[in-house]
């Protein structure tokens, strides 16, 4: 098949890299899907970053009046310092938007762009695309986002959905080694945040709030599924001894 020039890979699943230690080290550089997640539509705003890095991209929005077009942004999955952009800046996550779990969703989207610029600092940013301009399955970011003017996120139907292939480091284990560091990247992973305030409270430990965090039967078995996954590869080390 490949000397036909057909494909030589087939796989029922569409596989996204996903550069999952970006987010750990109190900075995010360029313009990562981390940070696009924390900028999020407020429509996705109960949307944990594991289902963010399956279910969405960060598209263009037409100008002049051209017809949308769903391009992805093909770069920003492979490497978040190789974007296609002029910034590289450095975006320090303390003056990441703070957000009210609690708070209903504004009446409007002025009106929430206008609760968010409040939270910000003096730094301008530009004005999200308003929702009523774009296509039923693309949302605005909220006010903060670098590229809010020329950009929005396209939320993929269930059919067209990837599996999160993670580049860098292991992921921690259940049971072995820091269980602090498996807390807190499990609940990076399925528990919704704009920041790290967002996750656990100043007076908790990450192993507190792991326990008492309520975990969806999804997200438990995908953590099941990164643990069976080790066993396999400590039963393969026991054959091999």
């Amino acid at each position: 098949m490949y000397l036909l020039d057909n494909p030589d890979h087939y796989t029922s699943h569409k596989f996204k890299p996903f550069h999952w230690n970006s987010f750990k080290k109190g900075k995010i550089f360029g313009l990562s899907r981390v940070y696009d997640y924390v900028y999020r539509p407020l429509e996705l705003e109960n949307m944990s970053l594991y289902d963010w890095i399956r279910c969405c991209e960060r598209v263009k929005i037409p100008t002049n009046g051209k017809n949308y077009k769903p391009k992805k942004n093909s770069d920003s999955l492979i490497d978040p310092e190789m974007q296609d952009y002029d910034s590289e800046t450095e975006y320090d996550q303390d003056t990441d938007t703070k957000i009210d779990t609690n708070e209903t969703e504004p009446e409007s989207q002025d009106d929430a762009n206008a609760t968010y610029q409040k939270m910000t600092d003096d730094t301008p940013f530009p004005t999200p695309a308003a929702k009523k301009n774009l296509p039923r399955n693309i949302f605005p970011f909220v006010y903060g986002h670098p590229l809010a003017d020329s950009h929005a996120v396209e939320l993929s139907t269930e059919d067209k959905r990837s599996v999160p292939n993670f580049i860098g480091p292991g992921l921690p284990r259940r049971n072995k080694g820091d269980h602090e560091y498996y807390c807190m990247t499990m609940l990076v992973f399925f528990k919704p945040w704009r920041s790290g305030k967002d996750l656990k409270t100043i007076n908790e430990s990450w192993d507190e709030c792991f326990t008492t965090y309520k975990f969806s039967d999804r997200a438990c078995n995908i953590m099941n599924n990164f643990q069976l996954k080790y066993e396999c590869l400590d039963a393969r080390d026991d054959f091999n001894a």
